[in-house]
């Protein structure tokens, strides 16, 4: 942790609503893009310009947002533990954002919440996963 936890979650909450406006802004070009990795270089593209543009001297929003990842298939399953055998607990949608909390090997722990307070915590393969980098 590089601040004190007031701090530390001010710096999260600021990077996943920078990243999911940025998200949203690229939800049009989804509807109509057949070509994911485009979709996906695009995401990575808009928030890495909108970042430097903006926060260039913030090495903390920098911080913040390198514990987020997004969800690069149609649907990834959130499960108990890290194992195909385990229960799948939720479904992320492509270009969801979530908070990465572990990783271990090919499974991530993370962390996911919306608008509506689901908040979710469990384990994903983390092949599905993207960094904004």
């Amino acid at each position: 942790m590089f601040l004190s936890e007031p701090f530390y979650q001010y710096y999260l909450d600021y990077a996943k609503g920078f990243i999911n406006t940025q998200i949203q802004a690229i939800e049009v070009n989804k509807q109509t893009e057949n070509n994911k990795s485009k979709l996906i270089k695009d995401i990575k593209k808009r928030v890495s310009k909108e970042y430097n543009l903006n926060n260039t001297e913030d090495k903390n929003i920098k911080i913040a947002i390198s514990e987020y990842r997004f969800v690069t298939v149609d649907c990834l399953n959130v499960r108990i533990n890290n194992s195909t055998k385990s229960k799948a607990i939720y479904k992320l949608n492509f270009g969801e954002v979530t908070r990465i909390i572990n990783k271990n090997r090919n499974w991530t722990f993370i962390e996911y919440s919306d608008d509506e307070n689901i908040n979710i915590k469990g384990w994903v393969y983390t092949r599905y996963l993207s960094k904004f980098k």
